[in-house]
């Protein structure tokens, strides 16, 4: 492969293929001129964790089909398909994409990724950074040839190709379903006991806010207190949590309430938490506090580069395919801590995030 291109003449091999590009970019996105590099360790366990969540995704269907069959509770098929659910009668699809931040304890794992969106505006900004010389995780086509191998077709209408295998928002509920104590027998043998451990690296402590009140001597697991409601006024052994509605899309992660929030705040989210789980569940979960870096977007409407400041999340792209789980790219999305006005055509608005594909950092 080529040496990566100077900045100058990445700049402006960017200008010359951003028509073709920006038509598949969400309103206050901008594509970088730079890659974002990860550590050999980093790729390292998102190379693992494919497999690991294909089997967690088929456990998890499992678990949903036994609940509706009454091999296994009833109340798990009730609380997950409330939050939105993957239906009995519908195939996992072929393609995942799930979200992790990085966080000052490690990856954090945020999204299942039932639903794989951007499959077309990753597989071009592969393409893009690959003629810029770079060696992207993936190759330059990983992503497209991943979706074609899925579509049985070559060079095929990506949306389209895709389209067929959306099922409905899967919840994330299963997050907190993953440490219920109910199911560990299952998720130990499906998964095996290696392959769990290593999932929860990247699954923080997580609860379905259920008010249903406990018998006299027993207390929520981890919080040691006796129903959500407690947690207004002491959150022992936890030092942050977070709770949002558990069908959010990851656009609205950023909308959590955190039970650093007001007093007032974080006890009326919680009553309204309680007060939705029989219509529309809650995810309380341990929070860490996200990484922030320094990345550049490539402002169009400027005709220049600017850095950003936020957190990341990495989503990497994952196929299934003739039983193996092969990983095709990965996209960073760096969301700014602090509002940035975009102009544009005419239109005000905010830099919502900067997406670039990831590369192998190497030693200078």
């Amino acid at each position: 492969m080529a040496a990566p291109l100077p900045a100058a003449d990445r700049i402006r091999h960017l200008r010359d293929v951003f028509g073709s590009i920006q038509p598949l970019l969400p309103s206050g996105c901008l594509i970088s001129p730079e890659p974002f590099r990860l550590s050999p360790h980093i790729i390292d366990d998102l190379q693992r964790l494919g497999p690991v969540l294909s089997r967690f995704r088929r456990t998890a269907d499992l678990i949903h089909r036994r609940s509706i069959r009454g091999s296994l509770p009833g109340w798990i098929a009730a609380m997950i398909d409330q939050g939105g659910s993957i239906e009995a009668n519908d195939e996992l699809p072929s393609i995942f994409r799930p979200s992790l931040k990085f966080t000052k304890k490690g990856l954090s794992l945020v999204d299942i990724g039932w639903q794989a969106d951007q499959i077309a505006l990753g597989g071009q900004l592969q393409q893009l950074h690959s003629q810029m010389g770079e060696a992207v995780i993936g190759g330059a086509r990983g992503i497209l040839d991943g979706a074609d191998s899925v579509s049985g077709e070559e060079n095929g209408d990506i949306q389209a190709v895709w389209a067929p295998l959306r099922p409905s928002s899967a919840t994330s509920l299963w997050l907190a379903l993953l440490w219920s104590a109910p199911l560990q027998s299952v998720w130990t043998r499906e998964l095996r006991s290696s392959n769990l451990t290593f999932l929860r690296k990247f699954v923080p402590l997580a609860w379905a806010v259920d008010p249903t009140p406990l018998p006299h001597q027993a207390v929520l697991p981890w919080l040691g207190v006796r129903s959500f409601g407690d947690l207004a006024h002491a959150v022992p052994g936890i030092s942050d949590l977070a709770l949002k509605p558990a069908s959010a899309s990851l656009r609205e992660q950023r909308e959590v309430i955190r039970s650093r929030a007001t007093p007032g705040a974080w006890a009326a989210a919680l009553g309204q938490a309680m007060d939705h789980f029989g219509r529309s569940p809650w995810l309380l979960r341990e929070f860490h506090e996200g990484e922030t870096v320094e990345h550049p977007g490539w402002n169009s409407a400027l005709e220049s580069a600017q850095s950003v400041s936020g957190e990341v999340t990495l989503t990497p792209y994952y196929f299934e395919r003739a039983g193996q789980t092969a990983l095709g790219g990965i996209l960073a999305t760096i969301e700014p801590c602090m509002p940035i006005p975009l102009r544009s055509e005419g239109e005000t608005g905010e830099i919502l995030s900067v997406l670039a594909p990831c590369v192998a950092d190497t030693p200078n």
